[in-house]
């Protein structure tokens, strides 16, 4: 008599996806590493956001839009949405309505900075302080030591001498840089998969932002790494399929035999 013993594969969290999660994580490994990657370059996707409004089709003849200059946005409305310090709730005809938000269009820190506060929340996490010191305005002329030194006992300059110690505001690298570090554990959490779920959708529009969107062809790479398939992103190039995930690149009639299915 044989008995079939069933085991239940966790399958990773992220929307869409049906490739098996990683031990211990709520995401399989191509989207853990993906994410990663993302969390690597954000700092240098915001750093090129340029609001400037575009003049490109502005010249006569080019068959751009016209009307007068007082009627054009005063900048690029998408760069201002992601550079914003919050989100609006979507929220319109409730009591508790947002009118500066009337869509739940994403921000940069906002889309981090509450994931970052789940991480310091549950890891006890206690935020940074900073020592700042001036000397006062009213003070007379005349010899202080170095404000920015440790307190030197000094009673002139104790008493001209303003300390105080500050918690910095939080920002994109500060939100970025907690993420990047429990990366790991973050991946363990229930809620990872919403994580890079908005992680995709915040890293199209910075994309999209900067002028590169995402490619539409693509297809998962097929190939074993290590007994589990791979599953990355194989994009194509002057006729080269190569995954993005663990570099195998085909060409000719390999790219159809392998990866034909384009997701």
């Amino acid at each position: 008599m044989t008995t079939e013993l069933e085991h239940d594969t966790a399958v990773c969290a992220a929307a869409t996806c049906t490739r098996p999660a990683g031990p211990g994580h709520s995401l399989c490994r191509p989207d853990a590493e993906k994410l990663g990657q993302w969390l690597a370059q954000l700092l240098d996707e915001v750093a090129m956001l340029d609001a400037t409004p575009s003049m490109a089709g502005r010249e006569p003849g080019t068959g751009g839009p016209g009307g007068l200059a007082s009627q054009r946005s005063v900048g690029n409305l998408d760069v201002m949405v992601l550079r914003t310090p919050r989100r609006g709730t979507g929220r319109i005809a409730y009591d508790d309505a947002d009118e500066w938000g009337l869509d739940a269009t994403p921000s940069v820190l906002d889309t981090l900075g509450s994931y970052a506060a789940l991480v310091r929340d549950a890891r006890q996490l206690v935020r940074p302080t900073q020592a700042l010191a001036y000397r006062r305005r009213a003070a007379p002329p005349g010899p202080v030591c170095d404000v920015d030194a440790p307190p030197c006992g000094h009673h002139t300059c104790e008493v001209w001498t303003f300390r105080a110690v500050v918690t910095p505001r939080l920002t994109v690298a500060s939100e970025r840089r907690v993420l990047a570090d429990h990366l790991g554990w973050v991946l363990a959490q229930d809620w990872a998969g919403e994580f890079y779920d908005e992680m995709r959708a915040l890293w199209g529009l910075l994309r999209a932002a900067n002028g590169r969107p995402r490619p539409q062809g693509r297809a998962r790479c097929r190939e074993t790494v290590g007994g589990q398939p791979c599953g990355g992103t194989v994009r194509w190039d002057a006729g080269t399929a190569t995954c993005g995930t663990c570099g195998a690149s085909y060409t000719g009639l390999d790219v159809l035999r392998r990866h034909g299915a384009v997701a």
